[in-house]
């Protein structure tokens, strides 16, 4: 998709690669999470770190018996965001995301998804206007920190996933 090294924010300065997402394209369901992280500037995958796999546990976990919904994974900006070449991670500024987004609507347009969820407040935060249609759940990050799968908030967004895999399955 994104053709030749992107330069229209500074997030180019510090990233390994360009990430775009992981999944099906088209496919049935798309996420759109905040960010690359470590694990992702590295591989070039969205979200393969601790995030990937709980996010990777959330969809297994709500999955209705015999799933044929297809599934694409992304972020509000395809770069990580970070201030040093070992530095931490940071969430976007309104100037990345709005500078990724062409990325991000070329990548909707290729994808072609029955139904967007947002992981996370930031993504919510930017496209909740674009995509009113879209569904939130709490970012992986954000569960891990909570205790994961202990989480109290785990099932929560597991009976969320549910319900919106329920919907299209049927479809």
């Amino acid at each position: 998709m994104i053709r030749r090294p992107c330069k229209k924010c500074s997030l180019h300065r510090f990233r390994k690669k360009i990430v775009q997402g992981r999944g099906l394209i088209p496919a049935d369901i798309l996420f759109i999470g905040e960010a690359p992280g470590k694990a992702e500037n590295i591989t070039g995958e969205a979200f393969t770190g601790r995030s990937g796999k709980l996010l990777n546990q959330m969809i297994k976990d709500a999955t209705p018996k015999d799933w044929n919904l297809s599934v694409y994974i992304t972020n509000t900006v395809f770069c990580r965001p970070t201030d040093s070449k070992q530095g931490d991670n940071r969430q976007p500024t309104p100037e990345e995301v709005l500078a990724c987004s062409p990325n991000l609507y070329e990548l909707i347009g290729r994808v072609k998804p029955k139904q967007i969820i947002f992981a996370g407040k930031v993504s919510e935060s930017y496209y909740k206007k674009e995509f009113p249609d879209a569904v939130a759940i709490q970012h992986p990050a954000f569960l891990l920190r909570q205790g994961g799968k202990s989480s109290p908030y785990y099932l929560t967004n597991i009976r969320v996933l549910t319900e919106v895999f329920e919907r299209w399955e049927e479809d």
